[in-house]
């Protein structure tokens, strides 16, 4: 299948991944980018997306092949120009480390990072004071899958959060999608992704 696939993982659980889709889908609908989220989680499903699953409620041995079939229904369905599959937890976090079953299985050709910028342990485990992994070390761990970051959204209540001077940093386009339009992402879809 030659629709591409864009994987929205975040470098923990409850940071954002799912409204980041509805940013992202949004943007591209107001850019003429005919646009389908596959849904992995009950709320997803609830708001009533059209493809996708339920991750938690699938034994592993048939993630991959609910995945695909979510995919392969999507194509054929509603034929997307573009699809974002929304991450679970992520690919490092104790409770329920997910991810590269979207990487891989998923074939993405590329991921969109989501990252809770004043969050020092991942959620649930602050008392044991397990680190959140860094943007750039999440970006590496990726990069072992041979799939590409190619943009990075940040979780933060500061509205003053300067998103350019880590976008500087990352050479990526970062934004706060609360605060910030996702322009910048939609650009780099069209030109590294849809081209």
């Amino acid at each position: 299948m030659k629709t591409p696939r864009i994987a929205v993982l975040g470098t923990d659980c409850a940071l954002g991944k799912r409204t980041t889709c509805q940013f992202l889908l949004q943007a591209c609908h107001e850019s003429n980018i005919k646009a389908e989220l596959i849904y992995t989680g009950q709320t997803g499903f609830l708001q009533g997306f059209k493809h996708g699953f339920l991750l938690d409620a699938t034994l592993n041995d048939f993630v991959t092949g609910e995945l695909e079939k979510a995919i392969m229904e999507c194509d054929a369905i509603s034929r997307p120009e573009i699809m974002l599959i929304e991450g679970q937890s992520s690919l490092r976090n104790p409770s329920g480390p997910c991810g590269s079953e979207l990487i891989l299985a998923g074939d993405v050709n590329g991921v969109i990072l989501v990252h809770a910028i004043d969050r020092d342990y991942f959620e649930g485990f602050e008392e044991l004071k397990l680190p959140l992994p860094t943007i750039e070390e999440e970006i590496k761990l990726i990069a072992s899958y041979g799939k590409k970051t190619i943009a990075v959204c940040i979780n933060s209540d500061n509205k003053d959060f300067d998103t350019q001077t880590v976008a500087d940093q990352l050479n990526l386009p970062v934004v706060n999608p609360i605060f910030e339009k996702v322009t910048p992402i939609i650009e780099v879809i069209k030109e590294t992704i849809l081209q």
